[in-house]
């Protein structure tokens, strides 16, 4: 298994474990991540996302198909939780997309259905 597959193992077992500090050991400093909700620089930032993500109500996540090599990797995830702002149940099939750089993530990029997003959510 390439390294950079191993990080994007890492990544995903530490979302599916709720373990938002182990996912950030996984990004560069300088990190970007962008979805459909977020634009964000920087590992702190990034951090915070996933701090939040973790302690959504009933949060649980799945992923396969990690796919890597030195510079660019994918993978695809399946979150469940309840959206706090309204409590409704979330079934969110992402398509994850990322760059790397000497064996840390540097661009992370989710791609999901925003409509099917929504009329779960609100």
């Amino acid at each position: 298994m390439h390294p950079n597959e191993q990080l994007l193992e890492r990544l995903y077992s530490s979302l599916r474990d709720r373990d938002a500090a182990g996912m950030a050991t996984c990004y560069a400093p300088d990190a970007t991540f962008r979805d459909i909700a977020f634009e964000l620089n920087g590992i702190n930032q990034i951090q915070a996302m996933w701090d939040m993500v973790c302690r959504a109500k009933d949060f649980r996540a799945s992923f396969d198909g990690v796919r890597a090599d030195d510079a660019a990797g994918s993978a695809d995830v399946v979150d469940d939780y309840i959206y706090g702002d309204t409590g409704a149940p979330v079934h969110n099939v992402i398509h994850s997309e990322f760059v790397f750089r000497n064996g840390l993530i540097v661009e992370h990029r989710d791609s999901c259905d925003a409509l099917v997003w929504g009329r779960q959510a609100l």
